[in-house]
């Protein structure tokens, strides 16, 4: 459902959703896209990043990042604004749970195919990706005198 100010405050922008190609991050983008924001999606996964840009519509664009990589966040976010023309709004929705209680994970794809501990990977994508996508978006959005921040937990 749309609320009328919001859609109003909102209609023109543009975002980065991280972790944006499924569940409350393709939820959120698709809430942003409803309210006339264009959404860039970054996701681990560019081809399923690509895919939900697609469904999406309205100018959408999909970029590959890993959180846990601070060249990959740059990167991901320098596509992001030359596509979009820059950005108004961060959702740093990336993240990871462990799912098991292993003390080790396998190699997994979603994760950049590395052999990592289980915690390890929550911490470098939960908490270190967290600062890796924050530190160059303040720095943008404060060069631009304008921008929001949502952290999702």
């Amino acid at each position: 459902m749309k609320h009328p100010r919001l859609g109003e405050d909102l209609k023109g922008k543009t975002a980065i959703v991280t972790g944006g190609a499924a569940g409350i991050g393709f939820a959120i983008a698709a809430a942003l896209k409803q309210h006339g924001v264009t959404v860039a999606i970054a996701d681990l996964n560019e081809d399923k990043a690509r895919a939900a840009a697609t469904e999406l519509g309205n100018g959408a664009v999909g970029v590959a990042i890993d959180v846990r990589n601070r060249a990959s966040v740059e990167a991901a976010f320098t596509s992001a604004s030359q596509a979009l023309g820059g950005y108004d709004i961060l959702i740093a929705n990336a993240g990871v749970s462990g799912g098991t209680h292993k003390r080790e994970s396998a190699v997994d794809d979603r994760y950049g195919g590395e052999a990592m501990p289980q915690a390890r990977t929550i911490f470098a994508t939960n908490v270190e990706g967290v600062l890796n996508t924050l530190e160059p978006v303040m720095g943008r959005m404060a060069e631009r005198g304008r921008g929001h921040i949502r952290l999702m937990s």
